[in-house]
């Protein structure tokens, strides 16, 4: 064998040997671990149902997971569900991000849409920046929303609007807004409008959505074609306008008679 055959077989068999003596914790090359049809679970210290991850796809590390095409169901405590969609969940043991197409929907009617948004597990929270929720008979949009899970209560916060469809259309602005089983109330600088020219200036506005029921609170004043009204409180139903509390009316008795005729 010639010196250049002997060196070439010397050093393959000391590459060889290298790597089968090689220590197992120096191999440089670490893959994710890929599934399909993926479900994670989660518990109370009791041991119910908290919440269910559904995703098509993920990849799983030590430290956390990236699930693709992705429906989490939260359980709620009276056997309510809210479901929340995504195009991508990255999750880790504390703060979790679903982004890409966002809808979250409960099975009281409630509707959600959001660019992305934050779970944090252990304050059971869910956090996002704009947003848009609707009901049968409500739509609410603001610069930030937060989710309750455990209370199952919703809040919004920073320019807060809303449109509700009453008798008549009413578009509402407030500093501040919470929903919580079919009740919404709204707080801090609340403005009322409505589509037949009547306005409220309150407090807070608390609307029962699934009775057509709004009451306002809070140095009430009220004011429309025919006149104008001020109170600690008033209820708007499908009956008329109830006052409480240190109530001052004035009416324009030619403007009603002109609107009656008309």
């Amino acid at each position: 064998m010639s010196r250049a055959k002997s060196f070439l077989a010397i050093l393959f068999l000391a590459a060889v040997g290298t790597l089968l003596f090689l220590p197992r914790g120096e191999n440089p090359i670490i893959e994710d671990t890929v599934a399909e049809s993926v479900t994670v679970r989660g518990y109370t210290d009791g041991g119910e149902p908290l919440w269910t991850v559904h995703a098509e796809e993920g990849r799983f590390d030590a430290t956390h997971q990236i699930l693709d095409r992705v429906t989490v169901e939260f359980h709620g405590e009276d056997r309510t569900t809210m479901n929340v969609q995504g195009d991508r969940l990255e999750r880790t043991d504390e703060i979790s991000r679903l982004s890409g197409n966002v809808q979250i929907e409960r099975s009281d009617d409630l509707h959600l849409n959001v660019d992305s948004l934050t779970w944090n597990e252990s304050a059971e929270r869910l956090e996002s920046g704009p947003m848009e929720l609707s009901t049968e008979t409500l739509r609410v949009s603001a610069a930030e929303f937060g989710y309750d899970l455990s209370a199952e209560t919703a809040s919004f916060s920073g320019d807060v609007k809303a449109e509700v469809d009453f008798e008549t259309d009413w578009v509402i602005q407030a500093d501040h807004a919470e929903e919580s089983k079919g009740i919404v109330e709204f707080r801090g600088g609340v403005i009322a409008e409505s589509a037949e020219n009547e306005s409220f200036r309150c407090e807070s506005l608390q609307i029962k959505t699934d009775q057509e029921i709004a009451c306002l609170s809070g140095d009430v004043v009220g004011q429309w074609p025919s006149g104008e009204l001020s109170a600690e409180s008033v209820c708007l139903d499908k009956s008329g306008v109830q006052a409480k509390g240190h109530v001052v009316a004035r009416l324009d008795l030619e403007e009603l008679r002109t609107s009656d005729d008309t």
